[in-house]
């Protein structure tokens, strides 16, 4: 049997991770682009995480930064899933294998 999986995308406050965590879905996504409406600090990311139950994957979005902003950022918050949404390289996607 095959599992569907589902990511709620753009989460930027505790209150809606955790609406979100109740309805179900696998993963959660918090935005790392500053121009974009959803766009969360780190800060603000942790204190998601912090309140995240532990079935609940978190997803880090990041559009065209330098890879070592984003190993920085998925080291900081512990993220091992990203989700590139830019005109990232195959170089630059290469560079964030750790």
């Amino acid at each position: 049997m095959h599992r569907t999986r589902v990511k709620i995308c753009g989460v930027r406050e505790v209150e809606d991770a955790l609406a979100a965590a109740r309805a179900g879905p696998g993963a959660i996504g918090m935005v790392f682009h500053p121009p974009a409406p959803r766009n969360v600090t780190p800060l603000r990311a942790m204190e998601i995480l912090a309140a995240l139950p532990p079935f609940v994957t978190p997803v880090g979005l990041f559009v065209d930064p330098e890879p070592a902003r984003i190993r920085e950022t998925a080291r900081e918050l512990s993220l091992r899933h990203l989700q590139l949404h830019g005109e990232e390289t195959p170089e630059q996607v290469g560079e964030l294998r750790e």
